[in-house]
């Protein structure tokens, strides 16, 4: 399997990489870019050092990177070859592999090419002739439609759930906390109130019978905790 991807990999990026080319060079210039070529302008140090940096890197990797192969080449090969008994590979297969990767690589360019350089093929005209191509580029342009059931499932179903959380859970609360709440709160100030009498003696009395009445209920409880 991993054989079979490593050359479909190839011709996807062969593909891609000269419909980016031929997109970028050869397609149909974008307002974007017709407003820059009206005033156009150089690239600032700021811009310039990146790509500066990357070229110095890169030739520089390019001309040690023959020695460093070797040396890694022989490294490994030292080390690994004793331990793990590997056996050399026969030249055959080699071939077959760069045959099966070239092969792949031409699959994959030379569509691109007629398609966005030299624009001998439609891409419009065989989406239209092939209505399965069709449909797959509209499966694949959507995203596998990922997006559309996650809005589907999550979004849109809290949206439906919006009224029935209204109607059953907010309106509840809103009874309970608004409505009852109050109402409890002022039956129980008219209950207390029947109690005010203004008289001194009896506030007393109900102080005195709210201490009784605590430390009965501190006894009994203090009586069943083990010691």
């Amino acid at each position: 399997w991993l054989f079979a991807l490593a050359p479909s990999v190839a011709g996807l990026t062969a593909f891609y990489s000269l419909r980016f080319i031929g997109l970028t060079f050869h397609g149909e210039e974008s307002p974007h870019v017709s407003r820059l070529e009206r005033k156009p302008r150089e690239a600032s140090l700021l811009m310039l050092a990146p790509y500066l940096i990357l070229t110095g890197v890169t030739i520089l990797f390019g001309a040690l990177g023959l020695t460093f192969e070797g040396f890694l080449h022989e490294t490994f090969h030292e080390v690994f070859h004793s331990e793990l008994h590997l056996v050399d590979g026969k030249a055959a297969l080699e071939v077959q592999v760069a045959l099966a990767s070239t092969l792949f690589f031409l699959a994959g360019a030379l569509p691109a090419y007629k398609l966005y350089i030299s624009r001998r093929l439609s891409p419009g005209r065989i989406l239209e002739a092939y209505p399965l191509l069709s449909r797959l580029r509209s499966f694949l342009w959507n995203r596998w439609y990922i997006d559309a059931a996650y809005n589907r499932v999550f979004i849109d179903g809290t949206l439906r759930l919006r009224p029935v959380i209204e109607k059953v859970v907010e309106h509840a609360m809103d009874v309970a906390y608004n409505l009852k709440l109050p109402f409890l709160m002022e039956a129980s100030y008219l209950r207390v109130k029947k109690l005010q009498s203004g008289i001194l003696t009896y506030y007393t009395f109900y102080t005195a019978l709210f201490m009784v009445i605590m430390v009965l209920t501190f006894l009994l409880v203090w009586s069943h905790v083990p010691i």
